[in-house]
C-alpha cells in the first residue's frame, strides 16, 4: 500500500487527525506524510480544517474503490452525516451504497452534492434501495421539516428525507399536506 493510501485510511480511522500526529503514527518520514496529505488536499480526498485533516465523502469513495468497503469506509461515512439519521442505516446498506457510488466517482467532496452528482440522470425507481436510502439521509440532514411528521426535501411530489411513520425514504408521499 502506498504512503497516499496509508495516511488516507489513517485520516479515515480518526476522523480528524494533525499532521504531525499523523506523521508520528505513520511509518513513512515526516515530509513524505505532510506531501501526501497536500496531495490529497489538492485532489478533494481530505479537508485542511484548522490543523486538522478531515476525511471528504469524495475521499471515502477513493478509499472504498482502492480497498473495498470495510469498518473504516462506515464508520467514517456516519461521521459524515447526522448521528440520528445514520443510525437507521446497517453496515451492509451503507456498503451497498459506498460501492455502488465509488464506480461512479463523483467530484463533489460532500455527501448530499456527490450523491445528487452520482445519480443525476437515473430514475429514482432504478437506484439501489441502499442508495436510495442514503440519499434521503442526506436529504433530511440537508433539508428542513415540511410538516409534524416529515424532516427532508420535497420535489414536485417526491419525498427525500426522514418520515416518522416510515423512516428513511425517497418516494412520493400522499400524507404531506402543504
Amino acid at each position: 500500500m502506498s504512503s497516499r493510501h496509508s495516511v488516507l485510511e489513517a485520516v479515515l480511522m480518526l476522523g480528524r487527525a494533525k499532521a504531525y500526529e499523523l506523521a508520528k503514527a505513520l511509518p513513512y518520514s515526516v515530509s513524505t506524510v505532510y506531501y501526501a496529505l497536500y496531495r490529497l488536499e489538492a485532489e478533494g480526498f481530505v479537508e485542511a480544517d484548522r490543523d486538522y485533516y478531515v476525511p471528504t465523502f469524495k475521499g471515502v469513495l477513493y478509499y472504498v474503490s482502492y480497498k473495498g468497503c470495510n469498518f473504516i469506509a462506515t464508520n467514517a461515512t456516519r461521521r459524515l452525516i447526522n448521528r440520528h439519521y445514520a443510525s437507521e442505516l446497517n453496515d451492509r446498506e451503507i456498503c451497498d451504497a459506498l460501492e455502488f457510488l465509488s464506480k461512479r466517482m463523483p467530484h463533489s467532496r460532500h455527501i448530499l452534492p456527490a450523491l445528487l452528482e452520482a445519480v443525476s440522470g437515473a430514475k429514482l425507481s432504478d437506484l439501489p434501495p441502499s442508495v436510495k436510502r442514503l440519499l434521503a439521509t442526506a436529504m433530511a440532514e440537508a433539508g428542513g421539516p415540511i410538516d409534524n411528521v416529515h424532516i427532508g426535501v420535497l420535489i414536485g411530489n417526491i419525498f427525500a428525507g426522514y418520515c416518522k411513520m416510515c423512516g428513511l425514504v425517497v418516494a412520493p408521499c400522499r400524507s404531506i399536506k402543504l
